[in-house]
């Protein structure tokens, strides 16, 4: 008995881990997984290119910069830094990495904060020179990063817990030409 157990925990996790494909129709009645295709589509990854640059917050008393570089293909640097008068603080280290061949990681390195550990944030939807969404739901806060690019002058970053919009915190930058 015990032995048919195992067999079957074995071949559970065997068929549980194998991809299935089907030949459902989409809505105009074209198989979409048919048995003529010869290569898999590639998920479109997302052009940060919109985030390049240098973009600032300016309050009363002080500016924050977030400037982004792209540092090869596929891998993006990002820092904030507060100014006040004559002194600047570096705040935060991001990244953008790719993970897969289907999505990318937003790493955040807060100084202040978590003992300085990086936070990843996987990009949850994005649509394509607008709008980037990161989720990490083990992180206290913020557990949603949204970047927003209603216009290309301005950059809005929306903080966030998933579960509840309200305690969302949003920063509004400028391009700084």
């Amino acid at each position: 008995m015990r032995k048919l157990f195992v067999w079957g925990l074995l071949l559970l996790l065997v068929a549980c881990s194998t991809e299935e494909k089907t030949d459902a129709p989409d809505g105009d009645g074209v198989f979409e997984n048919s048995a003529s295709d010869t290569a898999e589509a590639k998920p479109e990854l997302p052009d940060f290119s919109v985030l390049e640059g240098d973009w600032e917050k300016r309050g009363a008393y002080a500016v924050v910069s977030e400037s982004w570089k792209k540092l090869d293909t596929d891998y993006w640097q990002g820092q904030v830094v507060r100014v006040e008068g004559k002194d600047s603080t570096l705040l935060e280290s991001l990244q953008l990495e790719p993970r897969g061949d289907s999505t990318y990681v937003y790493i955040a390195r807060v100084y202040s904060q978590n003992e300085g550990k990086a936070i990843p944030y996987t990009l949850a939807s994005h649509e394509p020179g607008r709008y980037f969404e990161f989720h990490n739901a083990g992180h206290d806060f913020p557990q949603r990063i949204v970047y927003e690019l209603p216009d290309a002058q301005t950059l809005r970053i929306t903080l966030g817990i998933l579960a509840d919009t309200t305690k969302n915190k949003v920063f509004t930058f400028q391009k700084r030409r």
